[in-house]
Order: C-alpha cells, then sequence, then structure tokens
C-alpha cells in the first residue's frame, strides 16, 4: 500500500471517532441543558413557596391582631355595661 492508501484508510476510523466525540458531546450538552433547566425551575418553585408562606404568615399576624383587639373591644364594652 501506498501513503495515500494508507491516509484514505484512516480517514474513514478518524471520522468515525470524531463523529462519536461529537455524539458524546452532543449528549453531555443536552444532560447539563436539562439540568439546568431542572434548577431553573427548582428556583422558581422554591421563590413560589416562599412568597406564599410569607403571605400566609402576614395573613395569620393580621388575624391574630384583629382577634386580640376584638378581645379589647369586647373587655371595654363588658366594662362600660357593667357602670
Amino acid at each position: 500500500m501506498t501513503n495515500q492508501q494508507d491516509a484514505q484508510q484512516q480517514q474513514p476510523a478518524g471520522n468515525n471517532d470524531l463523529q462519536q466525540q461529537l455524539e458524546a458531546a452532543q449528549a453531555e450538552a443536552a444532560a447539563m441543558k436539562d439540568k439546568y433547566l431542572r434548577a431553573i425551575a427548582d428556583m422558581d418553585n422554591f421563590r413560589k413557596m416562599q412568597e406564599k408562606r410569607a403571605q400566609d404568615r402576614v395573613k395569620q399576624e393580621k388575624k391574630n391582631l384583629l382577634l386580640r383587639v376584638i378581645e379589647v373591644i369586647d373587655d371595654l364594652e363588658r366594662a362600660l355595661a357593667y357602670q
């Protein structure tokens, strides 16, 4: 065989190797993109959950405040009725 024939035989093997490397890199990129998108979704869900918890806390504190005010009003009404 001549050098030219050797080069022609090695070229397809090199192309196959490059093709395999490309496919592996594309698969890895797709996996990394999937992980990235999942992390973004997880952070968005976490943010929404924290916002809901904060709103629930505010609602509960308002309720507690109103209950205390009502107790004071009731006590005041009883005191005025007693006199």
